[in-house]
């Protein structure tokens, strides 16, 4: 069986985001925060839903950074459980 690839994402915003704006995406598995930086976690399409969402919430992504990692590295359970 092989590994599903994934996304890491960090970014950083001029404004405090609320975890949850990212962590009600399907596409999220994850959401965690490294100094003023947020870390996103999740599925091959996680970039598309996260840079999605913060747009519609007219608020910008500084610093975006992505790193493809393979599921075996990613939470097991749902940001949202």
């Amino acid at each position: 069986m092989t590994a599903q690839p994934g996304q890491r994402i960090r970014f950083r915003t001029a404004v405090l985001i609320d975890d949850s704006l990212l962590t009600s995406l399907p596409e999220v598995t994850s959401v965690s925060r490294s100094g003023d930086s947020v870390v996103v976690t999740g599925s091959s399409d996680a970039l598309s839903a996260v840079t999605a969402v913060l747009a519609r919430n007219r608020i910008v992504a500084h610093q975006l950074r992505v790193e493809q990692v393979s599921q075996e590295t990613l939470p097991e359970c749902p940001a949202g459980s």
